[in-house]
């Protein structure tokens, strides 16, 4: 499985805090997918850990 904190990395490296020059538009959309799929990636785990509740 990919390890959202790798990807988190690769965002720190396509758009980092001090950029100047500021990087592309296209490594900071980039950069925003990939930090959005690091967040499902964590939430779809935390959620397939649970056991679900009978009714």
């Amino acid at each position: 499985m990919i390890d959202p904190q790798e990807l988190i990395a690769t965002c720190s490296r396509l758009v980092p805090q001090a950029a100047i020059p500021p990087s592309s538009e296209a490594d900071m959309r980039r950069a925003i997918s990939t930090a959005y799929y690091a967040v499902f990636l964590t939430l779809a785990a935390s959620n397939a850990d649970r056991r679900p509740t009978a009714v």
